[in-house]
């Protein structure tokens, strides 16, 4: 979608689109300059975490603890490296 969506754009199909500025900077230096960013939002999580409304307050607080945790052991820095380069949850 998103290539779909750049793509749109350069060709003129469409005016203007949305994504993400991590999406951005990933873009070629020659595909950025093709482009004129006219707002920006303040810097937010990209991700959330949910849980099933089943599970306890307990284990909801557990597993809260030991994924803001993660980062601080050596197999939990290992997970991460898995996922797109994330090095931690905040």
């Amino acid at each position: 979608m998103l290539l779909t969506s750049i793509q749109w754009v350069i060709s003129g199909r469409v005016d203007a689109m949305t994504m993400g500025s991590v999406d951005f900077e990933k873009l070629p230096e020659e595909t950025q300059q093709q482009f004129i960013i006219i707002g920006e939002t303040r810097s937010v999580p990209r991700h959330m975490l949910v849980v099933s409304p089943t599970l306890s307050k307990n284990k909801i607080t557990r597993l809260k603890r030991l994924l803001l945790e993660m980062d601080k052991k050596e197999s939990g820095k290992k997970n991460f490296r898995t996922i797109r380069g994330h090095h931690k949850i905040c």
